[in-house]
């Protein structure tokens, strides 16, 4: 019987965790450490539920003897609310300074020659937008550090920045597009 109830928590687990695999890394953590970290939470989750719950009338969630199988939905939950909690905890620290953005480092050439590259098409832009790119990805400040300056909220500056990079993103590719016949004319 206990070979059973291991079989179906593993089961449950191996599920969870090949959804997991797909989500993004939280901040501070390895991709390793992170699997191993919500694979202990997956764990948990399905072995305190089969050791502590009890499922009424022994329904479809339940064995024979009355105790609560690990449901995925459960399990996924458990592993989903500590995600959350991480990520909560990365943008807590980044309103403080102690969470650095992965952005390069001013020294880095791939990344200036990249900010070489990209700094004709922000010039496209209206200037509080060019502003906004620059204080964003160029000085690596924080969206709410930039919306403390203008006085708006982060929202209201995420959303911004969205429509901008979206915008960025339309210009690039009628670049490619533009770029592309030019080729194809050549040849």
């Amino acid at each position: 019987m206990d070979a059973c109830i291991a079989t179906n928590s593993e089961t449950v687990v191996q599920r969870c965790m090949g959804r997991v695999r797909h989500w993004r890394t939280p901040p501070n953590w390895s991709t390793s450490d992170w699997l191993k970290e919500a694979t202990a939470q997956a764990t948990l989750a399905a072995l305190s539920r089969r050791q502590t719950g009890r499922s009424i009338g022994g329904g479809v969630d339940s064995d024979d003897d009355g105790t609560a199988k690990p449901s995925y939905g459960h399990v996924l939950g458990s592993v989903l609310t500590r995600y959350r909690q991480e990520w909560s905890y990365a943008r807590h620290c980044s309103r403080f300074g102690a969470y650095e953005s992965p952005a390069a480092e001013p020294g880095d050439g791939e990344s200036a020659e990249l900010i070489a590259r990209l700094e004709p098409l922000v010039k496209k832009l209206p200037e509080p937008d060019q502003l906004l790119i620059h204080q964003l990805y160029w000085e690596n400040r924080t969206e709410a550090q930039i919306a403390e300056h203008l006085g708006v909220s982060q929202q209201a500056v995420n959303k911004h920045k969205r429509r901008l990079l979206s915008q960025l993103a339309i210009i690039l590719s009628q670049l490619f597009i533009t770029l592309l016949c030019n080729y194809s004319n050549l040849g």
